[in-house]
């Protein structure tokens, strides 16, 4: 959960470091095509956590059930 505001802050950073003229369109596509990218990343990865469920039938040694 970490992981995307640390990505987003890094690009956001880094373009404004950058001369907006020098920027140009192509680097605003790709820009939001790595936005769009990476929240369809994060999207598949929470979908594919709640359905597997890692680490849910998992027994702590000496947790006392019962």
């Amino acid at each position: 959960m970490l992981v995307m505001p640390l990505i987003i802050l890094t690009l956001i950073a880094g373009v404004s470091a950058i001369d907006p003229g020098a920027l140009g369109r192509i680097g605003a596509k790709a820009f939001i095509f790595y936005l769009i990218t990476s929240a369809c990343a994060i999207v598949i990865g929470l979908v594919l956590a709640l359905v597997v469920s890692p680490g849910a039938r998992l027994s702590i040694p000496g947790d006392a059930e019962g």
